[in-house]
Parts: structure tokens; C-alpha cells; sequence
């Protein structure tokens, strides 16, 4: 099968100065109406804003004074953009003279497609380029697009890739499989934008964390748990190994992910009251997995401060603190004193 609509696009694209592919349409649909939902102030030490370097990215300061304090958030409408014919290609969208990108490590940026590949019809694209390129977008975000789909008279489809490790297991608790391809015509894809936090988003998410808490079988009262990050060039706790052993004599787990199955990690955190990690991806996993009304300590890195998992923790009853770590140069680090401060304020709050 040879496709010719990844050359087509590249010159229609020059000539209409780059048109995305939402404005190329054929039809657009509203498939989830907005909302306003309201949120709690993070919990934090009183010094902890004069204490940050910077931010991860500029909208993450922003985040950051508006959780400061209570209030609410008004959310878009979920959008789904639909193409009568379109190719998929190496991790694009090709169609009506535009591509769009959907993964971060295409396997090359075809201009002619050559090859064997699939005929499919009545399609929709269940994944998008941050759920392709971070492990933690997956997990809240893709899934929740997928059980979207699952819905709908089409079928789900995604872009070729290899697996998170972390992927098999999830999808068996949840019961969602999708279908990926490296090369694919397409008549008639809907290609959905699904980042609006709205009610209906919010209820998916819910339906996704109901269905991996429901697949542990650990009913006893948790203790609460530290987990270690392997690797992380940007974001290194230096003291990390001093931290676990302090905590491990106050009666928390200190949990490895890279080290455990999906089985295992629900279980730990299932009746945990309380989980302590360094800011990312790794918190993916108790914000589907702890009770309603736990607490999860995100430790920052000072120069790269952000407040991702807070809305998060606030659809799915959790309460999010935070505390800024001290800069060491190569990493950060974090001081007994002032972890035990903003675990006392924790437990005062």
C-alpha cells in the first residue's frame, strides 16, 4: 500500500501556512458539555513560595498561586474533530492537507508512505501526544479517553508503540485494550480533544479508579508509604536513601515502582493514608489507587516546581501537599526537620 496524503500534506501545508488539523475538519462535534468544579488550597509550610527557584514551565506558576487558596475552575466542552478519509503513519494524522503529530519519537517523518498497511473504518483516535509521551498522562488521561470510545459504535485505535511496563497490567484491572498501528488508511476518524477537565471527563476518571482499587485484594488498614525514584536526571533527591531509612523507622513502606506489579502497587496503596515521593510520574499510581480523603506529599525540586497531580488528588477525593526542597547543586535535597514539619501540619490539617 502506497499513501501519497503525507506528501499532500506537506505542500498544502506550506501553501495554507500551516493549518492544524482541528481547522481541517469535515465535521466537529460536541461530545461533553463544560463545567466549573471548585477545589481546596494546597497544603504547605508558610515559607514555602519564597523558597522556589522556578517553575517547571511559566503556566505552572500560575497553578501555583491559584492553588494557594480555595476556588473554582471553569472547564471547556469535550471537542471531536472528524475526517472522512485520513492516513496514519509513524505515529501522524494525515488528512485534508494537515498532519498532526501524536507520539514524541516518530519513526521517521515520512513524505510518501510505502509499505503494508491496514484499511480500517469508523475509527477513533484514543490517545493523543502527551498520554504517547508521558507514563503518568496514560494512566489519568489516556485510559480515560479510551473508556470514552469504548462507548461510542466506533472502534478505539492508537499509534504504534511499545508498552509502558506498567500498561499490561493496568488494562487488565480496567478491562480496556486498543488496537495500534504503524500504518493505516482510514475512512471516516474522529480525533478527540479530551484535555477539558469537565463533569463527564471527571466521571471517567472515577469509573477508572473504582475499577483498579476494585482488582486489589488487600482489605487491611495500610500504612502510609514512601516511594523511591529510580533515575530522574532532572529531578535527583539526593539524600533519598536517608529519607527512606528515616521513614521506615516511623512505620511507612518505602516502595520501589520499577520493582513491583500492578498488583502490587494497588495493594500498597489501596489503605494508605498517606504517600511521600518526589514530584511525578510515580504519584500516577496512588492518585488511582489510595482511599478517598489520603493525603499525598509531592517533595519539589526547586527549579522545577509544578502542581500537576493537583487536580489530580482533587477529582479523586485526595488531599495534595507540597513541600520545596533545599538546592544542592547536581539535585536537592530534603531535611528531616522539615519533612517532619509539613507531615505535622498533615496531620493538623
Amino acid at each position: 500500500m502506497i499513501s501519497f496524503q503525507p506528501l499532500i500534506a506537506r505542500a498544502r501545508r506550506k501553501l495554507l501556512h500551516g493549518q492544524p488539523l482541528e481547522a481541517v475538519a469535515d465535521r466537529t462535534e460536541t461530545w461533553a458539555p463544560g463545567s466549573t468544579s471548585e477545589y481546596r488550597p494546597i497544603i504547605q509550610l508558610p515559607d514555602e513560595g519564597e523558597r522556589i527557584i522556578a517553575f517547571e514551565k511559566p503556566s505552572a506558576k500560575d497553578e501555583y498561586i491559584r492553588f494557594c487558596s480555595s476556588g473554582a475552575l471553569t472547564h471547556k466542552p469535550t471537542i471531536a474533530h472528524h475526517y472522512k478519509r485520513a492516513t496514519i503513519a509513524d505515529g501522524m494524522v494525515f488528512a485534508n492537507g494537515s498532519m498532526k503529530a501524536f507520539n514524541n519519537h516518530p519513526g521517521r517523518s515520512p513524505v510518501m508512505r510505502r509499505g503494508v498497511g491496514e484499511h480500517l473504518r469508523d475509527q477513533i483516535l484514543a490517545t493523543s501526544w502527551v498520554t504517547e509521551t508521558y507514563f503518568g498522562h496514560w494512566v489519568t488521561d489516556g485510559l480515560a479517553l479510551e473508556l470514552l470510545a469504548q462507548d461510542r459504535p466506533e472502534t478505539a485505535l492508537g499509534v504504534a508503540r511499545k508498552p509502558w511496563v506498567h500498561e499490561p497490567g493496568y488494562r487488565a484491572l480496567v478491562d480496556l485494550q486498543l488496537h495500534r498501528t504503524a500504518f493505516a488508511e482510514v475512512e471516516g476518524l474522529w480525533v478527540v480533544n479530551d484535555e477539558s477537565l469537565n463533569q463527564r471527563r471527571t466521571d471517567r476518571f472515577r469509573t477508572l479508579r473504582e475499577r483498579i482499587r476494585a482488582g486489589a485484594t488487600n482489605d487491611r488498614s495500610g500504612p502510609p508509604v514512601f516511594i523511591l525514584r529510580d533515575g530522574g536526571a532532572a529531578r535527583p533527591l539526593l539524600n533519598q536513601q536517608a529519607l527512606a531509612d528515616f521513614l521506615a523507622r516511623r512505620g511507612f513502606t518505602i516502595l520501589s515502582p520499577e520493582a513491583e506489579t500492578v498488583d502490587g502497587l494497588v495493594a500498597a496503596f489501596r489503605n494508605a493514608p498517606l504517600v511521600v515521593s518526589v514530584e511525578g510520574s510515580a504519584l500516577c499510581h496512588p492518585v488511582m489507587a489510595m482511599p478517598e480523603g489520603g493525603t499525598i506529599l509531592a517533595i519539589q525540586p526547586p527549579r522545577r516546581v509544578t502542581c500537576i497531580q493537583k487536580n489530580n488528588t482533587d477529582w479523586a477525593g485526595l488531599r495534595m501537599a507540597h513541600t520545596v526542597a533545599d538546592d544542592s547543586g547536581t539535585g536537592f535535597t530534603l531535611g528531616e526537620d522539615r519533612l517532619m514539619r509539613i507531615l505535622d501540619l498533615i496531620d493538623r490539617s
